[in-house]
């Protein structure tokens, strides 16, 4: 039998985000081996890229980016939106720092819309998911539909919203994938954050303020655990002890 990449579009649209015994083994293991990486490897050596190019942390300027921002301020949070927002800018700041290629609408759509799943307009409201990325993500890929969006670019935002929870997403699974890991993974725990220039992390707390994320955003992962046990985010809380590491994130 062909082993499922855990959070990959096929897998997404065969379980709705529900993990088999054997798929919560392995994302058990993959927990443990980065965690136990984390440990032994620092980049604390890293030395953060100076020259920023501030054209390329510009919200893309374009119809659909314009009406899917919209919709996406209107069903979330203020905190939830901001925490979008700095996704997509905390990955473009990645990006130069390893010089990476991407496509910057879809990594702004991707972003924006990556945690939709947890407004009101999106949780539990479709029977068949079963992980709030994955119920967002086919509410993502909805909303391109109807922008008249080509089915091809569709699934790469649906796919890097379903991979956002895994441990790790390689730049094999597509660099705007990659980035939007990267870019929650800086504003959630303050992954590589080391690696942003400190003026810069100022100019972005500035513009799209945190509020009060990270208590929000513990009480909307919380009833995704309570209700969704055979999750991804339910083993990261878990697992990983993902509250603590929100709470004790170098971030305010």
């Amino acid at each position: 039998m062909t082993t499922r990449m855990i959070g990959s579009f096929e897998w997404a649209e065969q379980t709705g985000g529900r993990l088999s015994e054997e798929e919560r083994a392995r994302f058990q293991a993959a927990i443990s081996q980065v965690s136990r990486q984390l440990h032994q490897l620092s980049r604390a050596d890293v030395i953060p890229t100076e020259r920023i190019d501030l054209l390329s942390l510009r919200m893309p300027d374009t119809q659909g980016a314009r009406e899917a921002m919209q919709w996406c301020e209107q069903v979330s949070s203020p905190s939830l939106f901001n925490h979008a927002l700095r996704t997509y800018v905390w990955g473009a700041l990645l990006a130069q720092q390893d010089r990476i290629r991407y496509e910057s609408e879809l990594l702004f759509m991707a972003a924006l819309l990556h945690d939709v799943g947890l407004t009101a307009a999106c949780a539990f409201l479709d029977p068949t998911a079963q992980c709030y990325a994955v119920e967002g993500g086919r509410a993502a890929g909805s909303l391109l539909e109807r922008m008249g969006w080509e089915q091809e670019r569709c699934q790469a935002v649906q796919e890097a919203i379903f991979l956002h929870l895994d441990v790790e997403v390689s730049l094999l699974q597509g660099a705007e994938a990659h980035l939007l890991h990267e870019g929650v993974l800086l504003d959630i725990v303050g992954g590589r954050l080391q690696e942003i220039p400190a003026q810069m992390i100022t100019w972005v707390l500035e513009h799209y303020p945190r509020l009060d994320f990270k208590r929000e955003f513990i009480q909307a992962l919380q009833e995704q655990v309570t209700k969704r046990p055979d999750s991804r985010i339910t083993l990261l809380v878990r697992d990983k002890g993902l509250f603590e590491a929100i709470r004790q994130a170098p971030l305010p």
